[in-house]
């Protein structure tokens, strides 16, 4: 348990610090979420490679 914790904030932190290098805050995370954006979703948008995949 204690394994999957500390994986799951690791990924926490690297999707807040790659949302800060795009300039928004957790709670812009927060908002994004909150209209029904998957984590998948969020990180697709924030990627630096996302004009790649579109």
């Amino acid at each position: 348990m204690a394994q999957k914790q500390n994986q799951l904030e690791k990924a926490i932190t690297r999707l807040v610090l790659l949302a800060e290098v795009q300039g928004m805050t957790i709670d812009d995370l927060i908002a994004m979420m909150e209209s029904g954006a998957s984590v998948s979703d969020i990180v697709i948008a924030l990627s630096p490679h996302q004009r790649l995949c579109a």
